[in-house]
């Protein structure tokens, strides 16, 4: 029986180890995680411009490529205005997304 707690005790001991080196990890993640916010923070206004400007040549390049299939009566032309559309609202909602989580 003490045997067993000799080993019980060495396996714990370097459990403990083991978990501080991954303690060392997440400060370091942690970090990291804090420089890339404030990076993204005093360049966020920079990033949102470029966002709605992508948002509006996709909006532009979705129009020229959905009005000529409404025209001709294709039946996947709503298929197609309601791919463009949500692509659109992803790349908004992945703003305001990145907005949120980071609280810029």
């Amino acid at each position: 029986m003490k045997n067993f707690y000799k080993r019980a005790l060495a396996l714990s001991a370097v459990g403990a180890l083991a978990l501080q080196g991954y303690a060392q990890d997440f400060n370091a993640a942690f970090k990291g995680f804090t420089e890339v916010t404030n990076q993204l923070k005093s360049n966020y206004a920079k990033i949102q411009g470029l966002v709605y400007i992508i948002a509006a040549v996709l909006f532009a390049i979705g129009l020229i490529q959905v009005i000529p299939k409404f025209q001709a009566g294709d039946q996947n032309a709503t298929k197609h205005a309601i791919a463009w559309a949500t692509g659109i609202l992803v790349l908004i909602g992945g703003n305001l997304l990145i907005k949120t989580v980071f609280t810029v």
